[in-house]
């Protein structure tokens, strides 16, 4: 289906899964995925990770010299602070 302007219109449920998909991909921080147990998949060659479920990028400060321009830091499991037991 075309606009009048021959743009192609989507459908509206194609419409509203488009906007739910872009607005999840938004509002969700790294700690909203460990929150509701989203799963990553590593992504590059030095561990850059991105959320299955939202499609956040993340990566470790410390492992990574060059991160991805859209990534937000995140610690690795051998760079996150420990609580050290007394």
């Amino acid at each position: 289906m075309e606009t009048l302007w021959g743009d192609e219109k989507l459908a509206p449920a194609t419409q509203q899964k488009a906007l739910a998909k872009k607005r999840t991909q938004s509002s969700y921080t790294n700690h909203d995925c460990v929150y509701y147990g989203h799963t990553w998949r590593v992504i590059g060659m030095l561990g850059e990770k991105q959320c299955t479920t939202c499609g956040l990028k993340i990566y470790c400060p410390l492992c990574t010299k060059h991160p991805l321009k859209n990534a937000d830091p995140s610690y690795c499991s051998v760079h996150a602070p420990h609580d050290k037991e007394k």
